[in-house]
């Protein structure tokens, strides 16, 4: 058992850089790349990663292609899901306190009375559903990783260096932009679906920008490699 422990560490450990430019693995701390004397990305803490990844993620997602840092990635998805869980919750809540407002009138609806006599009726999330829930986003945050993969697999086998350890940590940094759910809290209205759109727009980018150094690929060619699992995530209703 601890052998597949330390060899599950050294798998997600930050110990090696990729090149951005040849795609050669090279050792933590080297400056230049062994094979091709390119100037490497080197480290960054988890909170630089993250502020960066929202602010400028053309610095951002460059670095963290490169370094590959699974174990901040798997942090960022916690944090991601966190947000987007409270959101859940808050909404839940809301719309209980809304209904609360006009029980009268629900309670004259046969089907709304039935649901509300449900034993199993439960308005509000509680501890399971909350588990679930993050059990869902992180698995979502894995799968989405291999579709993007697989992906690049099918059409760019050729021309593309293929890294999932690299593949994962943008995706999962990608999952930062879930940190803006807190927006539609506010009173938008029609404006707040609008805003829903921008901010899933907004994170297929950032994905594309670390797909494209990840792999090497051109922008057109790595937001083919991002939009199909995207499209196919939003589709069955998972988030990316």
């Amino acid at each position: 058992m601890s052998r597949v422990y330390e060899h599950f560490l050294r798998q997600v450990s930050s110990d090696k850089v990729m090149c951005l430019n040849c795609g050669a693995i090279n050792p933590l701390g080297v400056e230049n790349c062994e094979n091709c004397d390119n100037d490497l990305q080197q480290p960054k803490s988890l909170w630089i990663n993250l502020l960066e990844t929202v602010v400028r993620p053309m610095r951002a997602m460059p670095r963290i292609a490169a370094t590959m840092p699974i174990m901040q990635a798997f942090l960022a998805v916690i944090v991601a899901a966190s947000v987007f869980i409270f959101f859940q919750v808050y909404t839940y809540y809301e719309s209980l306190k809304d209904a609360l407002g006009r029980i009268d009138e629900l309670w004259r609806n046969v089907d709304t009375r039935n649901t509300l006599l449900d034993p199993n009726f439960h308005p509000v999330p509680g501890i399971v559903e909350i588990a679930i829930n993050y059990f869902v986003f992180f698995l979502s945050w894995l799968f989405f990783s291999i579709a993007i993969f697989y992906t690049i697999r099918l059409l760019y086998r050729r021309e593309a260096r293929i890294s999932y350890k690299s593949l994962a940590a943008v995706a999962g940094f990608g999952r930062i932009v879930t940190i803006f759910s807190f927006i539609f809290l506010l009173p938008l209205g029609d404006f707040g679906y609008a805003l829903r759109i921008l901010l899933l727009v907004w994170q297929i980018v950032v994905d594309t920008i670390g797909v494209r150094y990840s792999t090497g690929l051109s922008y057109n060619k790595a937001i083919i490699a991002v939009i199909i699992p995207a499209l196919i995530f939003q589709f069955i209703g998972m988030p990316i």
